[in-house]
């Protein structure tokens, strides 16, 4: 008597044989799809550091921004220093 398990396992393997013309048939849409899976990993990849980068570069940004507005502030409270040393000065 056959064993279930094993004549199932025989009747997948005859259909995967007849879908894929043989093993090498089988071997080469497993390849495709592997190629297909690591191309959709590296877009997934590419996209992520894109996103990354950007994010990186409204951050350098922002901080740029910050920076100018500081270095304005600075010279503002410099030249507010320097009148009120003046008119101390003068008085």
């Amino acid at each position: 008597m056959i064993n279930p398990v094993v004549q199932h396992c025989w009747d997948v393997r005859e259909k995967l044989v007849k879908q894929y013309g043989g093993l090498d048939g089988l071997f080469d849409e497993i390849e495709r799809l592997d190629r297909k899976r690591l191309a959709a990993e590296a877009a997934k990849k590419k996209a992520k550091r894109a996103t990354a980068a950007a994010k990186k570069g409204s951050a350098a940004k922002m901080l740029t921004a910050e920076a100018a507005k500081k270095r304005t502030n600075r010279a503002a409270s410099t030249a507010k220093k320097r009148a009120q040393s003046k008119r101390s000065k003068s008085n």
